[in-house]
């Protein structure tokens, strides 16, 4: 079984990491969303995130 890499627009990035800050979202719950994993998520955060 092959492993696919995916690719993620930076418009759902940016509304995950939005969702997150406004405490809408856990990072576990963005991951799932995302079929990502949390490691991944913070990476986000750390990209698009305001703080």
């Amino acid at each position: 079984m092959e492993k696919t890499q995916r690719r993620y627009s930076p418009e759902l990035k940016q509304r995950l990491v939005e969702e997150l800050e406004a405490g809408q979202l856990s990072v576990r719950d963005a991951a799932r969303d995302a079929r990502t994993s949390v490691a991944m998520i913070y990476r986000w955060v750390e990209e698009f995130g305001r703080y």
